[in-house]
């Protein structure tokens, strides 16, 4: 991750994106993309991690109940001098305070599985921090200005991109419940839809990043307690990333009706997909199962 660090703030590579006119009023401004640095020199990992020690110093950590944020764990705001990192209260409640991370859930018998839940709250907390790091790095650095697209991913978002990248798609809870109780799941980022006004999406997702068929898949927590586990990272150290990546063996397949949008160029629209292909290994209630 240390090459998509680099090349996020090696603002002098990023390469402008064309895009109409109306789309660049919409933005509100020129846009950009980057790639990570692949083998990057001793100078440039020296660099990340002195950048990332000085973060330490300047970010400021708080948190806020976000209770009817659908799927919103923090989000980072301030500017270069003093950037702050704004954490949901109840995920701090669970890890530090005893709460019970299941006592909001629908059909659970309370306390049935509560260490689960709480792992599941750990891990997301974790993944939540880094994210939020992502953005703090891009504000200490170059803020006001707005963060670059990775490659041609249709919408600039630096944090679910290191996702991504990371685990192969985000994980999250499938459900709006707070705290886990069920399970996690992985989905590939960005989500294909249809908003015209969404202001950070750029471009088709026929062409850019997504499709009109979305899956989601059940992570094992077997996948997730690993993380917790000092042989983990002794595998990732000898193995390396791959390690990140959940197994797909359980999932669900769902099908989305999506137009072009009028304001996107005709020179950057992908060749129409009227028949959305079906993975061969799903059934007709468009449900995945590799076991």
């Amino acid at each position: 991750m240390i090459g998509y660090i680099v090349g996020m703030l090696d603002v002098p590579s990023h390469k402008k994106i064309s895009i109409t006119a109306k789309t660049l009023k919409r933005l509100g401004g020129e846009v950009y993309w980057f790639e990570r640095k692949h083998n990057p020199s001793q100078v440039e990992r020296q660099k990340v991690w002195k950048d990332l020690y000085e973060l330490g110093n300047k970010i400021m950590w708080t948190e806020k109940d976000m209770t009817g944020d659908k799927q919103v764990h923090g989000y980072t705001t301030g500017d270069k001098k003093s950037p702050e990192i704004v954490l949901d209260e109840e995920h701090i409640n669970i890890i530090c305070r005893e709460v019970s991370p299941v006592q909001d859930a629908i059909d659970w018998t309370p306390g049935s599985d509560e260490e689960s839940a709480r792992l599941r709250v750990k891990f997301n907390l974790a993944t939540t921090m880094v994210h939020e790091v992502m953005h703090a790095l891009w504000r200490c650095r170059y803020f006001p200005h707005v963060e670059p697209y990775y490659r041609d991913t249709r919408h600039a978002e630096l944090g679910f991109q290191w996702e991504q990248l990371m685990y192969s798609g985000v994980i999250e809870g499938p459900t709006t419940d707070r705290g886990f109780p069920y399970i996690l799941s992985t989905y590939q980022w960005p989500e294909p839809e249809d908003e015209e006004d969404n202001r950070e999406a750029l471009m088709s997702h026929k062409k850019w990043g997504s499709g009109n068929v979305p899956r989601e898949y059940a992570v094992e927590m077997s996948f997730i307690q690993n993380f917790f586990t000092l042989d983990f990272w002794d595998e990732v150290d000898r193995y390396g990333s791959s390690n990140f990546f959940p197994l797909k063996r359980l999932g669900v397949r769902t099908v989305g009706k999506f137009e072009y949008w009028k304001s996107e160029s005709p020179t950057i629209r992908g060749p129409a997909d009227p028949t959305p292909q079906s993975p061969d290994d799903a059934d007709e209630r468009g449900i995945i199962n590799r076991h």
